[in-house]
């Protein structure tokens, strides 16, 4: 299926992964900047030491968080083909 996929739309997985990443990077990216605004200006939470530190880590965090999901839709996947392999 996966081949199937490279061949008709032209692009390879590789392509499709970095598109995929460079996407979700940017939504965290606006996410969290929105959240450090709201955070310091409306809820007048205290940040303590550097806020571009806070947003480094919040990013870091989300980034583990993308990884995992990224990694559960793998095994997803190739679980789906294997079924399908086992049973026709």
């Amino acid at each position: 299926m996966i081949m199937i996929f490279a061949r008709c739309s032209g692009v390879t997985t590789v392509e499709v992964m970095v598109a995929h990443v460079l996407v979700k990077f940017l939504i965290q990216f606006i996410q969290i900047s929105f959240m450090v605004i709201f955070a310091d200006l409306i809820f007048e939470v205290q940040i303590k030491g550097p806020i571009l530190l806070a947003m480094v880590l919040i990013f870091l965090q989300g980034m583990c968080g993308m990884s995992y999901g990224l990694v559960i839709q793998h095994t997803k996947i190739l679980e789906l083909v294997y079924y399908r392999k086992k049973h026709r």
